[in-house]
């Protein structure tokens, strides 16, 4: 396999070319630190699969943002390519009758500043059928889960 990770932390790429060179891991294992958007420009590469782990609660909130990295990884995604989101689903906390998760708010509200944007299941697949992807599915094995989209 081949795989390309990208970052835009310096020192998160850094820190994860460290582990690829001390596991020989340099002829199958590219780290880049850029933006989504920057290395679709400049690569015309297409994936199998792309992981996006963790990682939409910390983009711009800017929902035209999000909605452009989506097209983004469209783009980079072969035609019968995947796209695995693992994301936490975070009730709204205002939300009457919903059952809040507070570790999972908590823990998301430290990770970013106030005012960033988080997604219930609902919000989650509204975003996601705006852009060019179609099929959305949620994988959960209990209280796990992730959410496999497709063209």
């Amino acid at each position: 396999a081949r795989i390309v990770g990208l970052d835009i932390d310096p020192k998160a790429v850094e820190f994860t070319r460290k582990i690829v060179n001390q596991n020989n891991w340099n002829d199958r294992i590219e780290v880049v630190n850029t933006t989504i958007n920057e290395y679709t420009l400049a690569n015309k590469s297409k994936f199998d699969v792309i992981v996006l782990n963790q990682t939409l609660h910390e983009m711009d909130p800017d929902e035209n943002y999000r909605k452009k990295v989506l097209e983004d990884l469209y783009i980079m995604l072969k035609d019968d390519g995947l796209l695995v989101v693992g994301e936490s689903m975070i009730p709204s906390i205002f939300a009457p009758k919903q059952k809040v998760q507070i570790f999972e708010v908590m823990h998301k509200w430290l990770e970013v500043v106030f005012g960033s944007d988080f997604y219930d299941e609902k919000s989650f697949k509204e975003l996601v059928n705006s852009t060019s992807f179609k099929n959305i599915e949620q994988i959960r094995d209990g209280y796990d889960y992730f959410w496999a989209v497709r063209k």
